[in-house]
């Protein structure tokens, strides 16, 4: 059984992988355009593990860059066009950065097509607002920064992988009864997990008190009661309900003199390697929308923009994740 999970592969041209299928992303120009630029992407294998891949091409015009751009900075894609650009990826996001060379015909002669694995979209557009909120870039990378934001309304509410997923066909639709018994076992604790590390950052919450004009004080560990209001709303909402609706049950309010309280965190009964790094990449992407927000109403109107797709179809996307955690986890105990 091949192993769907997300892999990093360090590549080099005389390891060619095997085209599977082939798809298109579109994203648009602009928020406001009714222009889309055309992304090609595929499903490709080494054998053994399945990677989901954007080609070298479509990586250039996705922030508006010409695909024939020489590298100008070592061990780089010419896409970064600049050290000080470089210096906001960190090691472990440049392996995203390395070509992958692939071909759907073997006994085809000639160049192997080229791409990069899915997620170098995202390496890229923080590596751009990381640029922009230290004030470092320059005028001929605006454009690419403004197409960055463009593309992360459009990606916020779901993974590459999963728009390369629904783009080249690879998953289909699933029965929603089976959907949700198997969710709920990948996602859900029978208990409470009290180890579990702290979710929600304090820049998460620094990010609330900018977009509402409060006064933020990182040694105040209090809250305002909207905060926990503003969570149910942009993150758990993200969550399939039949989940939420699980845990709320579990994790029911106790009486102590005239409050009331909750013994645990929601995010608590969601387990760790399926149902808490859910959550994490739901906590990372609404974070990224509100560092780019005005204000709440900028905020909330990105969000609206940026998650559409997710909120729409958040059980079936949950699903996905959720097999693809099983999945992974066989292939890590045959290999004992």
């Amino acid at each position: 059984m091949m192993n769907t999970s997300e892999v990093i592969i360090e590549n080099n041209k005389n390891k060619e992988l095997l085209g599977l299928k082939k798809g298109t992303l579109f994203f648009k120009r602009n928020v406001d355009s009714e222009l889309y630029i055309e992304v090609p992407c595929a499903i490709v294998t080494d054998g053994q593990d399945i990677f989901r891949v954007i080609s070298k091409s479509g990586l250039f015009k996705s922030f508006d860059r010409g695909a024939h751009g020489a590298i100008r900075v070592p061990g780089f894609p010419g896409v970064i066009g600049s050290k000080t650009l470089a210096s906001f990826i960190d090691k472990e996001e440049k392996k995203l950065l390395e070509p992958i060379y692939y071909r759907f015909d073997r006994n085809r002669s000639g160049e192997p097509e080229v791409g990069y694995n899915a997620e170098a979209l995202i390496v890229i557009i923080k590596a751009y607002i990381r640029a922009e909120e230290e004030n470092v870039l320059k005028a001929n990378q605006l454009n690419a920064l403004k197409q960055a934001k463009c593309i992360l309304l459009g990606l916020a509410g779901e993974r590459v992988r999963d728009l390369v997923d629904k783009a080249t066909g690879f998953i289909g639709d699933e029965e929603s009864g089976i959907v949700e018994k198997f969710v709920k076992k990948m996602y859900l604790n029978d208990k409470a997990l009290t180890t579990m590390n702290p979710k929600f950052t304090g820049e998460f919450y620094q990010e609330i008190f900018r977009l509402h004009g409060w006064k933020f004080d990182k040694e105040d560990v209090s809250r305002p009661g909207y905060v926990g209001i503003f969570t149910n709303k942009y993150i758990y909402n993200l969550v399939p309900d039949f989940i939420m609706e699980d845990i709320r049950k579990r994790n029911k309010r106790d009486r102590e003199k005239d409050y009331y309280y909750k013994k645990n965190k929601n995010y608590q009964f969601l387990t760790e390697n399926t149902g808490g790094k859910a959550l994490d990449e739901i906590i990372d992407r609404v974070t990224m929308i509100m560092r780019i927000s005005k204000d709440r109403y900028d905020f909330d109107e990105k969000y609206n923009i940026a998650f559409k797709e997710k909120l729409e179809n958040k059980s079936i996307l949950a699903y996905q994740r959720a097999k693809e955690s099983l999945v992974k986890e066989i292939t890590e105990k045959s290999k004992i």
